[in-house]
């Protein structure tokens, strides 16, 4: 509402999605187009206490109308950042750990933290983080050899399991590729393959460096539970597996 008697709106009633600065009589009538913008949006307009200006945004910069004159004027704003203190936050976690798994050799402990992987050391050395997006990392483990630490992420859109190296050099690999939640996991002895159970009830088992896929079983009494048993070397058998068994009546 301005003080000049009129009542001040964004509308896009000229077609094509495009908005401008509209006003029409508090006593009613013909409303009258007030900015005259080919492009671009007009969006959140605020009027001044004394109703002489109205600032609103316009394509992303900020603008000012002088409501006597109907001239609209850009705002320029010069805002100094100092974007090498902004670029870093310091996070403090204390007993928040989803779960972890204790390194072969004992000295270091890799755990998953508010969906980011760390590794950190026993004794003494420094905290390495291994991943930072926005997707949840859980359910870390090492490889036998200690080389690899494997996770389950979210990162594709759905979960995957993935392999790092433990140092933190070179990218992520995302080992899976199927549509169903991954329940559990175990790697084989020798650290080149990896058991792992779904949601679609089957037990497979996927080779690192190639990412070849086998299935190993299947469940028709729901989920199995976890890969518990040793991979034999053509991995046609595993002991030892946990089922949820499905009760049935006679």
């Amino acid at each position: 509402m301005g003080h000049d008697g009129f009542i001040y709106f964004v509308s896009d009633r000229d077609g094509n999605g495009l908005t401008n600065i509209w006003r029409v009589s508090e006593d009613g009538g013909k409303s009258e187009r007030v900015t005259s913008f080919k492009s671009g949006d007009v969006r959140w307009p605020s009027i001044s206490a004394d109703g002489k200006v109205i600032v609103f945004e316009h394509d992303f910069g900020i603008w000012k109308l002088d409501v006597a004159s109907r001239k609209a004027s850009s705002i320029h704003l010069d805002i100094a950042a100092e974007t090498a203190e902004n670029a870093s936050e310091v996070v403090t976690f204390a007993s928040q750990a989803d779960d972890f798994d204790l390194a072969p050799s004992s000295r270091r402990i890799a755990f998953s933290i508010h969906g980011e992987i760390f590794t950190a050391p026993v004794d003494e050395g420094d905290i390495k983080q291994l991943t930072e997006s926005s997707a949840r990392d859980r359910n870390v483990s090492y490889s036998p050899d200690g080389k690899m630490l494997a996770y389950i992420s979210d990162r594709s859109g759905r979960e995957e399991i993935y392999v790092t190296p433990v140092d933190g050099s070179g990218e992520a690999q995302k080992l899976t590729d199927i549509d169903a939640l991954k329940f559990n996991y175990n790697w084989s002895p020798d650290s080149k393959e990896i058991a792992f159970t779904a949601s679609d009830d089957k037990l497979r088992k996927i080779a690192v460096a190639s990412k070849q896929i086998a299935v190993l079983d299947t469940s028709r009494y729901g989920n199995i539970a976890h890969p518990n048993g040793r991979l034999t070397a053509n991995g046609s058998r595993m002991p030892r597996l946990m089922k949820r068994v499905r009760p049935t009546f006679i």
